[in-house]
């Protein structure tokens, strides 16, 4: 009888793990991630300048996420210089760079930075206009994408994002997409920010691309001059918390960067996380 009875409580027990295990619960992923536009407002020359390249290290290095979106930056010598800075620091990121847009020299270099992470695999977007992505597929089940879209005018905006959203939809599993937009639910960068209807164009583009992820950021300007351009959007996760931090950069940089709290693998539906 109690050899009985123990028997049913083993296969009881090795049942509820069975359906646990099918709930995905097992592979949830808890992340902490930043992104960072460290360019400058100079039209001249958009890329980070080497002065500031103490200041980026040390306030990366405050909050040692996980993964790190930078975009405009200068060369890869000048991210190997923040990975170095970093190491010191005591934060041992390994790095991928990628041209966003070759045809031109103006700081259209990302760079994604992550730790904790074995790449599986490195995927490049390229739009048909020649504005790209770069995505990271980490063993551990999910993709990061780094963005830094058009900054012209809403037309192209529309196009990348239109080729970017039909991209993102053929990756498998867990996607965190993160940049500079150049848009957001209020209006784009350029003339998208000051025209009646080149705004509602804008917004129309955002509001049609966030509906591709489960969750977004929306934590107010991420510019000084007010617009809110910088985001990190979820598919396959929810965000748990999110922020905007100013006063990190130095004139002539003009963007600050959002730390967001990530948990990969549960879905709540879609929704804004304000904070």
């Amino acid at each position: 009888m109690q050899t009985s009875l123990g028997r049913r409580w083993v296969g009881a027990l090795l049942f509820a793990l069975v359906l646990t295990a099918g709930t995905g619960q097992a592979q949830t992923l808890d992340r902490r991630h930043m992104t960072w536009n460290v360019g400058t407002i100079n039209p001249f020359s958009f890329r980070l300048p080497k002065r500031r390249e103490g200041r980026v290290v040390e306030r990366l290095a405050l909050h040692g996420a996980d993964t790190v979106t930078l975009q405009e930056l200068r060369d890869v010598a000048q991210v190997q210089r923040l990975k170095d800075g970093l190491l010191a620091q005591g934060h041992d990121y390994a790095f991928e760079t990628f041209q966003n847009n070759p045809s031109r020299n103006d700081g259209r270099l990302v760079a994604t930075f992550y730790k904790g992470e074995q790449l599986a695999q490195r995927l490049e977007f390229r739009s048909s206009a020649g504005y790209g992505a770069l995505g990271l597929q980490f063993q551990s089940g999910w993709t990061l994408v780094n963005v830094h879209a058009p900054a012209g005018f809403y037309t192209p905006r529309r196009v990348y994002f239109q080729e970017l959203a039909t991209w993102i939809d053929g990756l498998q599993g867990k996607v965190v997409l993160a940049g500079d937009l150049n848009l957001g639910p209020r209006h784009g960068a350029g003339i998208g920010a000051f025209l009646p209807w080149a705004r509602r164009y804008d917004r129309d583009t955002y509001a049609a691309f966030i509906t591709h992820f489960d969750e977004y950021t929306d934590v107010g300007s991420t510019t000084f001059y007010g617009f809110h351009l910088d985001h990190v959007l979820v598919r396959g996760g929810v965000i748990r918390s999110a922020q905007r931090f100013k006063g990190y950069g130095r004139l002539p940089m003009d963007h600050r960067p959002v730390l967001a709290e990530l948990q990969l693998g549960q879905t709540t539906g879609i929704t804004g996380t304000l904070t």
